[in-house]
């Protein structure tokens, strides 16, 4: 190949490779990666940068203790970057790992983990009756 070929051959390449050649990346996650939420989440939700071949979408639910929770099947959501489970297992207040695999169509697998805490309103928990049956509830805003 001649030299003057060589840089328009690598000005075609680097062009072509735009979003050809991206792949999938999780963009979201509900529950959101680290929290705490108070009510269980009916679904453990998954959004990505692209469309990923619902196939290929694998999601697992696993307690602090490393007990797995019944998952159902992953489906798409009306957003078509989105992907949903329910969890189909009954969850307790705790730790949870979600671990998660999916692709796009260019078949690249990417998967990853991530944690939430249930943890039910802290109102419930604290609050106290008194003598005469009304109840207080102490207010711990300042304190996280």
């Amino acid at each position: 190949m001649s030299r003057s070929f060589l840089p328009i051959v690598a000005l075609l390449l680097v062009g072509a490779g735009g979003t050809a050649t991206q792949h999938l990346r999780l963009t979201g996650t509900s529950p959101a990666r680290d929290s705490t939420v108070a009510e269980a989440p009916r679904e453990i939700r998954l959004s990505f940068n692209l469309k990923p071949e619902l196939a290929l979408v694998r999601i697992g639910l696993a307690s602090a203790s490393g007990t797995k929770v019944a998952m159902g099947k992953p489906a798409r959501t009306s957003d078509s970057l989105t992907v949903a489970a329910p969890v189909e297992g009954k969850l307790a207040a705790g730790g949870y790992t979600v671990t998660w695999q999916a692709a796009s169509s260019d078949g690249h697998p990417i998967r990853g983990t991530f944690g939430f805490t249930v943890a039910p309103a802290a109102a419930t928990a604290e609050s106290a009756a008194t003598p005469s049956g009304t109840t207080i509830s102490r207010d711990h805003s300042s304190h996280r």
